[in-house]
């Protein structure tokens, strides 16, 4: 059977207008981000969706580093993904490039997982951390 959260992910699909639906994770380079855009990219071989990744700094991560290790089901989507992922640099403060990239990539689920994590810099920064977060 499905997990809970492939049953809804599922259900969700189907309202969507397209039937290859493009998913876009903010953030895909933090802590949260990182980890929802490789469960996302582990699964896109076997769903129907496509999958991009935006930050603002750390624009080349690794996504399955050397612990982990692919299972012996020969998933393939693991070994084609086991180098380094490129994300596409999107500054969120920036309304006129943000308003440019969703246009150009138009996607139709935004997961938002950007977010100054960092207490010291929120706080310096308290307009633009509450904006971004």
């Amino acid at each position: 059977g499905y997990s809970i959260a492939e049953r809804r992910m599922r259900s969700l699909f189907e309202l969507l207008p397209r039937p290859t639906p493009t998913i876009l994770i903010t953030g895909a380079s933090g802590m949260l981000g990182r980890a929802l855009h490789r469960l996302l990219l582990q699964k896109a071989s076997s769903a129907s969706y496509n999958v991009i990744g935006a930050g603002y700094t750390r624009l080349e991560v690794d996504h399955y580093p050397a612990y982990f290790t692919p299972s012996n089901s020969g998933d393939s989507a693991l070994k084609q993904t086991s180098s380094p992922v490129k994300l596409h640099r999107l500054d969120l403060l920036d309304l006129d490039a943000t308003s440019e990239f969703l246009q150009k990539q138009c996607p139709d689920i935004i997961v938002h997982c950007a977010a100054e994590r960092y207490p010291d810099a929120f706080e310096a920064k308290l307009e633009e951390s509450m904006k971004l977060n």
